[in-house]
This record gives structure tokens, sequence and C-alpha cells, in this order.
């Protein structure tokens, strides 16, 4: 039967659950079967909402709040002043912020579990975050200029073109907070075109150290009409910014970046501390953004692959290495282990990593040699190809993006027939792997769930596999 649901209808519901993207779910006793996901709801809101959207591939709609009649003991009001669950058009970043934080680890272990069918069961738990609030070492921004002249630091509001303000984030690091603020004022009081202004600045991205050290990226479409120079040392004077650098925007795309990185001014790296390593990190180097969930789940996988591994000496692929902090991690505890334990001269663990990102690569060779780790690193898409000249492994290390791996990868993985530890950011395509490398002779030892960003629904996950 079809449904009556329409944009623009005006319902009574009360919200019963949480959907995967954080909002409210309502049931709809004349809609049977259908859900309406209600962005700001918490379980047990009575609330009047106005429907903006009927899909056409599920039995779903999407509303907004007109009216609050009543409040529901998980619900609390958002500390942020840019959250959409205040006004719709606004920031989404924080799709949980108004959820009590019993509720978002709760709702986000239950999309978990619905998303690893049936490699999972409630044995699992979520692993917290040391810290709920400014946890992010880097954040990228879009800009635009108000009309009243103002530059302000933001992002688009989800499913939409309208720019968001994020002023006063509470999930990035105070630095970062700092220097958002800064950059606003300094590029409100000069003249460098902003956005669609003749080619303008498109987005900038901070970064912030352990110590508090700043570097800002900036990004522009090819050939705009930047004073790079005047620029730089504009930036270099902004509170505790240490380097700048810039790059290219990609055109026909959504990604902020389009290039590598071209230096500017001061310094190019900073020094992360991720558990027991010293990472060198550049502004736009990928690595995880909450430092102190990165080094847990650094940790938790070192343990696990000397249980894997049973012996020292191994050979280690590190797949989509990033800056090395993974593979760099596992390589030292094994190390020690064998130490430990008497293990021969010369046969201390060798990391061989491989990352499409050329300047990734070339920071993974720099931080490998900061922690003693004998490495050698390659460029390459893991997606169409590998790198041919090393040793067979004894262990491979896998953090893939969201997309999850080839499928000539698991195939190789399959035939290669050696321990494996996966870290995924994406549930649904971690499942589909685990599904097929179960399916060719491997068995899972663990897995687990870590609370990698707080205020949203982001879960970080580790695998341990093991050849039958």
């Amino acid at each position: 039967m079809k449904s009556t649901l329409r944009q623009g209808l005006s319902l009574e519901v009360e919200i019963s659950g949480v959907a995967a993207d954080g909002s409210g779910v309502a049931r709809i006793p004349a809609e049977p079967g259908w859900e309406l996901w209600v962005v700001g709801g918490a379980p047990g809101d009575r609330l009047r909402v106005r429907v903006d959207h009927v899909s056409h591939q599920a039995q779903r709609a999407f509303a907004r709040i007109v009216e609050a009649s009543e409040r529901g003991a998980t619900f609390r009001d958002p500390p942020c002043r840019h959250a959409i669950q205040r006004k719709p058009g606004h920031c989404g970043g924080c799709s949980l912020i108004h959820l009590d934080e019993a509720v978002q680890r709760s709702s986000k272990l239950a999309a978990t579990l619905d998303a690893l069918k049936p490699f999972a069961d409630e044995r699992l738990v979520l692993e917290p975050s040391l810290r709920s609030w400014r946890y992010r070492n880097r954040a990228s921004y879009t800009l635009a200029r108000s009309r009243g002249g103002r530059v302000r630091l933001g992002s688009f509001s989800p499913r939409s073109h309208r720019f968001a303000r994020m002023d006063e984030c509470h999930l990035v690091r105070e630095p970062i907070r700092r220097g958002a603020v800064d950059l606003s004022e300094m590029l409100t009081r000069g003249s460098w075109p902003v956005g669609a202004e003749l080619a303008g600045l498109s987005h900038v991205t901070l970064r912030a150290s352990t110590r508090g050290e700043l570097l800002v990226e900036w990004a522009a479409a090819a050939g705009a009409e930047i004073e790079w120079s005047a620029l730089s040392q504009s930036t270099m004077s902004c509170s505790g910014v240490v380097g700048v650098s810039r790059t290219e925007t990609n055109r026909g795309s959504n990604a902020v970046r389009g290039a590598e990185s071209h230096h500017l001014a001061g310094e190019g790296t900073v020094v992360e501390r991720v558990g027991e390593l010293d990472l060198a990190l550049s502004a736009a180097s990928f690595s995880q953004l909450n430092s102190d969930v990165g080094a847990a789940m650094y940790s938790r996988a070192a343990e696990w692959a000397v249980e894997l591994c049973d012996g020292a000496g191994p050979v280690i692929w590190d797949l989509y290495c990033g800056v090395g902090g993974l593979g760099l991690t596992v390589a030292s505890e094994l190390a020690d282990v064998g130490a430990t334990d008497g293990a021969a001269e010369g046969s201390a663990p060798s990391v061989f990593g491989a990352e499409q990102s050329r300047a990734s690569v070339g920071l993974a060779q720099t931080n490998a040699d900061r922690a003693s780790v004998a490495a050698q690193y390659d460029v390459c898409d893991l997606q169409v190809d590998r790198p041919r000249s090393w040793p067979s492994p004894d262990l491979i290390l896998l953090n893939p993006p969201r997309k999850g791996l080839a499928s000539s990868l698991v195939a190789e993985l399959i035939e290669r027939r050696v321990p494996l530890i996966y870290m995924s950011c994406n549930a649904g395509s971690l499942a589909r792997d685990l599904a097929a490398l179960l399916a060719g002779g491997y068995a899972m030892r663990h897995l687990a769930a870590f609370d990698m960003l707080p205020q949203t629904s982001h879960v970080e996950l580790l695998v341990a596999l093991a050849p039958l």
C-alpha cells in the first residue's frame, strides 16, 4: 500500500529509538513498517514534527522538530550553539550531541552489532575515549564571507550546500579552536578572496600537536590569484602557528585536497605523541583524529600480534600504512618481547609498508628511523597494485579507507594464509571483507570496538584473524 507521508506533512510522534545517523526514530501507527527519522529527537521525546523528505528506496521519511511537547530523560540540550539539533541548517558534525553519553555509546554499539551480523554478538563492548570533548587533533573548515563582510570558518549542513558556522567547535583541541578564531579575524581584516570570489581560498586545515603547535594548510583552486607569500606571513603571526602550506582543491569533487602540499613558511611537520611513539605529521597527514584512542588501538593490535606471531623476528607488511603508527607500534612490541625472550641478534622485526600518498610514505620512513625500527616504505595504490620486491610476510596489518579492501587484495590474503590484523573505520565494508576472508579459510580470533569520535556516530574497529 502506498504511503500517505509527504513533504510538509505535520505529525505528532513519540521517539522510541536512535537511528544509525543519530536521528531519533518514531513509528507511525497509520504507516506500518515505516520509520520517521527526526534530527535532534531522543528516546522518550514527544514532538510535533514536519516531514522534509520521503525516501523512494526504503520505508523511511525524514523530519525536523517544530515543537517539543515533552523531552525524554535521554535528551540533553546540545552545548554547541551551532548544532543542527538546535536549528535546521546548522552544523551536523556531532550527530549524537543531543543524547546523554550512555545512550550515545549504547546506540553506537547497537548500530555496530547490526552491521557486523553474524560476526559479533552482545559480548562486544565499546571501549571509551579518555576525552569526550577537545580531542580532535586536526580539523578542516570551509571558508565563506557573510553578508556583513566577516569571513567564517565552518562546513556545509548535511544534505545541503548551506554554509554552517563552526565557531567555538567543542571537539577540536584548544589550539585549533583559538587558531580558527584568529584566522577568521585575519581573513576579515585582509583582502584575500574567499570562496567564489575570484576563485579564492576555499578551505583551511589546522593540525595541533601534543605540545599545542599549529600547522595551517590553505586550499584554493589551481590558478587562484592568491598572494601566497603575504598570506603565509600573516598566518605565521597568528597564535601558535609554526608552519604554513597550501594545496589545490579537486575540481568536480567534494574532496578538500586534490594535490600534494606545497610548503610556504615555518615548519613542515609537528610531533604528535601516540602511545610510545613520537610521530612526525604534516597538516594533511592521515592519522587517527583522537590520539588517545589511536594509541589504545595500536597497543591492542601489538598485544594480538605477539599472540599471533608466537615468536620474534617476523616480517610485517603494513598495508595502507599512513605515517607508520600502527606498524611501528606492533614492530616495537614484538622487538621488546623478543629481547625479553632472548631472541637471536639480528632477528628484530622488519616492516614493509605501502601507502598511496608520497608525502605519507616519506613521513613513515622518518618515523621509523626515529623509532629505531628497520622499515621500507613504498608508494603504491593498493586498490589496484602491490609492491613486488618485498619478502614474504609473517604478519599483515591492514588499515584501508572506508570502502575497505579491493577484491584482488582479499584473494591474495586468502592465498598467503598468514595472520592478519585489520583496522577499520566502516563496519559495513569490514563485514563484507570478513565474510570473504572467513569463507576463504580464516578464523576470527579477536574483535574490539572503540569510541574514536565521541558526540558522533563514528566507531573504529579492530579484528585479528588467523588461518585455519
